[in-house]
């Protein structure tokens, strides 16, 4: 004896789905939200702090890892050298951060927050890449990796796992989108 499939009642939804759902377009409503939210915390923090997310990320891992070479920082932000150099660049002329000679290897240069990269931080609103963090973190483990899998398989079928990406919730490329 077959079983017998019924035909969905909505062109995207697939047989065991919720009837009257559109899985697909749910899926690229939440991708629609998710892209929204970057977009407005990245005008938000634009608007407060006068940086964009890419800067406001890197003063953020100096603050919390205290004085590094760009070489720490393009790792802890999975960036490359030359991006992280005009990052940099750009926060040290806004006065931000400062960069010295280390004392035992003067080929090394090391970044760390002045007084005003301090303050900016301690002033600025809670990003969006910070409460995802801190929400993720207090996820059960099983459905952080359910999560991982299921954007990674997303970003497969969206051809998307070829670009270089940093773990930067921005839109647009880092070294373009850091143009101020």
């Amino acid at each position: 004896m077959h079983e017998q499939t019924t035909m969905p009642a909505h062109p995207g939804e697939m047989p065991g789905d919720t009837p009257g759902v559109d899985v697909y377009k749910e899926v690229l409503v939440a991708l629609r939200q998710i892209l929204k939210a970057t977009e407005l915390q990245s005008k938000r923090l634009a608007r407060e702090t006068g940086l964009t997310t890419p800067q406001f990320v890197s003063l953020q891992t100096i603050g919390a890892g205290g004085a590094m070479t760009a070489g720490d920082l393009a790792r802890a932000l999975n960036l490359t050298q030359a991006t992280v150099t005009a990052l940099v660049t750009r926060l040290e002329k806004r006065g931000l951060i400062a960069r010295q000679r280390a004392q035992d290897d003067k080929r090394r240069v090391i970044v760390s927050l002045t007084t005003a990269g301090e303050a900016l931080l301690s002033a600025a609103p809670t990003s969006l890449q910070t409460r995802l963090e801190q929400r993720f973190e207090q996820l059960e483990s099983w459905e952080r990796m359910s999560i991982l899998s299921a954007v990674q398989r997303l970003a497969g079928l969206m051809d998307a796992t070829a670009f270089e990406a940093a773990p930067v919730l921005d839109v647009g490329n880092i070294a373009e989108t850091d143009a101020g």
